[in-house]
């Protein structure tokens, strides 16, 4: 991501792939203000392998010591110095080149940004009460204990005292040049729990492609384990399919003997797992899934087997093991 720092204010401000600076506040992304400063003074665009600055001025953009005209652009480094205008406030440092990135942007404090993948806790990996995330058709999706809801690119997003400001990363045109996401589903993927006698033990492993995947043995595998038997219940019975498996949060609590904090934890770390193995999917997949007031297992091709007895997605029906 790229970052300018303003050499007046310190305040600093992360580059979307195409930036606009002027003193119209309706239509720029930064406002600089200053008799000199045209509406729609210039812009940065990222394209493809660099940042490059445009003059859209009257009065012109200095880099450095570099003077651009209407029309003119040029590449930017880091270290360089850009002025929109003569007054103090419309200096500004480039302090990083790289690529543009999703981040979050700390409104209130000088905490660092937090870069996005496709998953993200907050306010961290350690009490994840808020769940940010990317859909398979490329929507970013916040979650809370109350539900999902679409976010987009300039949304705040508050938790208690913290304010962060979504930056998306957007492609623009053809400029940037990627081998479009090989399309794929948790219908590509199934899991298989191992259960203990006397379920003190749950081992997961996960079935991609003809591969095995061994996820040992965590304590949230025995969440998945319950939400999938839920789903696999529904699934035996005449039910409508788009209501298999979903559990109310708080009898799920009361299930597990957590409470609705842990739970979420629990959650988290299982989605965080299976992200972490799945690193090629440009997006999180739906492990859980999420409602107003309910969860349930995102997978439906599962196999649970517990002493000799499995139970199948498959076959949706339980059967004696060969020995």
């Amino acid at each position: 991501m790229a970052i300018l720092r303003n050499c007046m204010s310190g305040s600093k401000i992360v580059l979307h792939s195409h930036h606009t600076f002027g003193r119209h506040r309706a239509s720029v992304d930064t406002l600089i203000e200053g008799p000199d400063v045209s509406q729609l003074h210039a812009s940065i665009r990222w394209e493809g392998t660099s940042w490059h600055i445009l003059d859209l001025s009257r009065n012109g953009t200095w880099v450095g010591k570099q003077r651009l005209t209407y029309g003119q652009s040029l590449c930017l480094q880091e270290g360089a110095t850009i002025r929109f205008g003569d007054a103090p406030a419309s200096a500004w440092e480039v302090l990083d080149v790289q690529a543009p990135k999703t981040v979050l942007v700390p409104l209130q404090d000088d905490s660092p940004v937090i870069e996005l993948d496709t998953f993200c806790g907050l306010p961290d990996s350690q009490n994840p009460e808020i769940s940010l995330y990317i859909s398979n058709g490329g929507q970013w999706l916040c979650e809370r204990a109350g539900g999902v809801t679409p976010v987009d690119d300039g949304d705040v997003i508050s938790h208690g005292p913290h304010l962060w400001k979504l930056h998306v990363a957007r492609v623009i045109d053809t400029t940037m040049v990627q081998e479009a996401p090989k399309p794929s589903a948790m219908d590509e993927i199934a899991f298989r729990f191992e259960v203990s006698l006397d379920e003190e033990h749950v081992f997961l492993k996960l079935i991609r492609h003809g591969e095995t995947f061994e996820l040992g043995e965590r304590a949230h595998h025995y969440l998945l384990l319950t939400l999938a038997r839920r789903r696999l219940d529904d699934m035996q019975k005449q039910v409508d399919p788009n209501e298999h498996g979903w559990v109310d949060l708080d009898d799920l609590s009361q299930m597990l003997d957590l409470n609705l904090s842990h739970l979420n934890i629990q959650i988290f770390r299982a989605r965080k797992q299976i992200t972490s193995l799945l690193s090629d999917l440009p997006y999180l997949p739906p492990l859980i899934e999420r409602r107003v007031g309910s969860v349930r297992f995102g997978c439906t091709s599962f196999t649970i087997v517990q002493g000799s007895t499995v139970e199948s997605t498959e076959e949706r029906e339980t059967h004696v093991a060969p020995s």
